[in-house]
């Protein structure tokens, strides 16, 4: 399967997090071709810092898996629920 992790911005687009989990514009898998039996069933995923220059805002975090190399915008291949969480910049 293909994990993807995407944050949604004030401005509606959405930044992917790659395979070294840094964030860009370009549709990408942060692991890709992954075994299900090989992932753990609970536990921390990643540490993200937020950047220090992040607009105050109301950010969206999705997390779906994919069957491997297929179309992520085509649900047909989701292999998991969408997952999603909000959380808030403030100062």
């Amino acid at each position: 399967m293909d994990c993807y992790a995407a944050i949604q911005t004030p401005q509606g687009s959405l930044l992917y997090f790659n395979s070294s989990w840094q964030l860009t514009d370009t549709q990408a898998p942060f692991a890709q071709k992954a075994l299900l039996s090989a992932a753990p069933l609970s536990g921390v995923l990643t540490d993200i810092s937020v950047p220090a220059a992040a607009p105050i805002w109301t950010y969206t975090l999705y997390l779906v898996t994919v069957r491997a190399l297929m179309d992520l915008w085509d649900t047909e291949y989701w292999t998991s629920n969408l997952a999603e969480i909000q959380f808030e910049v403030v100062q």
